[in-house]
Formats: structure tokens, sequence, C-alpha cells
């Protein structure tokens, strides 16, 4: 089931050419590797601006959300993975790849940083804000996407990816060969940077508009493909077995990183 996965194993040693274009092959790679086992299916990319920093916020619900937003993005896309991929098979991949690596279980300072830095760029940042598979219906969000909106000042596109996981399926699994994988495209959302974005409040109503905005753009795919959500909620059950954590913090620094 994970046949196609295992390709990763073999990735060679990346020559010494730009993060772009490692970003840009190596998204050309998991497209090629998706489709054949897959039916991607994209629409609305023409929201995401074609120059730019952006960032590509996108709902949670299955193993492979992560390489589909990052095949079907039209422009190289630095995907923030929980760490753990970092220190896996596929390590060597993520990093020639230039993803960004984060830790879902405390707040990760550097993760946010990294983002930050690849914003002033020009370059673009994909999110999950729900941090962990779920139903993907945005029921609750973490905040940090809207921090970095608030700090960078770049459009936020709603992305909503369907198909990944089917209801009773673990959180490990991956569709049966040849399902339809949807990603589609939002319309952008843009926050005017003010003299103190960071505070809490700020961040707090930026983060509800945003998680309010993607979860009607999730339930609009859902109609406009007929793929519809899972029906069970993994973080339920992933929360049973951890501590509860707040769903948004502050970095402690505001400091912006060096290009």
């Amino acid at each position: 089931m994970r046949s196609w996965l295992a390709c990763w194993d073999w990735w060679p040693t990346v020559p010494d050419v730009s993060a772009v274009s490692r970003v840009a092959t190596g998204r050309n790679a998991v497209s090629l590797l998706l489709r054949m086992s897959y039916r991607l299916r994209m629409t609305g990319t023409h929201h995401v601006p074609t120059r730019g920093g952006v960032i590509l916020a996108a709902n949670h619900l299955g193993l492979l959300d992560g390489p589909a937003l990052f095949a079907a993005s039209p422009r190289p896309v630095h995907v923030m993975s929980k760490s753990e991929l970092f220190d896996g098979p596929w390590a060597s991949a993520f990093r020639a790849m230039r993803q960004i690596p984060i830790d879902n279980e405390s707040p990760d300072r550097s993760a946010l940083l990294a983002a930050l830095s690849v914003l002033s760029d020009n370059e673009v940042v994909g999110m999950f804000p729900e941090s962990r598979r779920g139903r993907g219906d945005v029921s609750h969000m973490r905040h940090g996407v809207a921090y970095l909106a608030l700090r960078s000042g770049v459009p936020v596109v709603p992305v909503a990816i369907l198909g990944t996981r089917e209801t009773g399926a673990g959180r490990e699994s991956v569709p049966a060969p040849r399902s339809t994988i949807h990603v589609v495209f939002g319309e952008p959302m843009s926050f005017p940077v003010g003299p103190a974005p960071y505070r809490r409040a700020a961040v707090g109503n930026a983060g509800e508009l945003l998680r309010q905005r993607l979860a009607d753009h999730v339930l609009e795919a859902v109609a406009r493909t007929g793929q519809p959500l899972p029906s069970d909620d993994l973080t339920r059950e992933s929360d049973q077995d951890s501590p509860a954590r707040p769903r948004s913090h502050r970095p402690r620094s505001h400091r912006r990183p060096k290009p």
C-alpha cells in the first residue's frame, strides 16, 4: 500500500543548486509518484499569486496531505512537516527539498523563524494549521499561520485536500490505488501588518478569521467535488493519549530572521 513511498529511500544526493530549484525538482518527482498510484485533481491554482511570498493553509486528514500539497502547488512550496519525518528513512529527501521541520508537541519558534525567512525571500510556505490528522473540517486550528501572515503581510491561500483518508482508516493509512485525491485552492486572504502584529489579541482574531474561512472553503470543496470528509476524528483518539496543549502560542522573540 505504501510501495510508492519506498522511492524516497533512493533519493540521490542533490547538487549545489538554488533552494527554489531543489524544491521544484522535488515537486516534479513527488507529482510523478503520486500520479502513478492516484488520480490527482487540482482546482483553483490560479488563486495562488505568481510572485511574492505566499502561505498555503490546508486542512489535515491523511498521511498523503503533505505530498499532495507539495505536488499540487503551482509554485515550489516549503511545507512545514512534523520533525519526526526528518529523522526517518525519508530524512534526506525532506532536507534536499528544503522542507521545514516543526515540533507539533510544543511551540516551535525556530520553525516560525524559518518560515518567515522563506516568506521574506518571496517564496511559498505550506502549513497544516490543524496540526494533527483528523476529520479535516478545521473545527480547531493553531494560530501560527495567523502570526506568520501578520508578521510578513503575505496573502494566505486556503487549500482543501480531500480523499487522502477514508472513514475508519488508520492514522498511517493511504487511499486505495487509483482513487482520486482533490486539492482545491481558494481565494487568498490578506491582513495588514500592524504596529504590534504579534500581540495575542491580534493573532487570535486573525486566527479565527482564517479558521472560519478555511472551514468554509473545505465545505465548498466537498460540495463541488462530491468527495466527503471522513466522519471519524483521529484527533480525539490522540488527545486521550496525551495531555491537552494550547492551540495557539506567541514566540518569545520577534526579531525578523536574516535572509
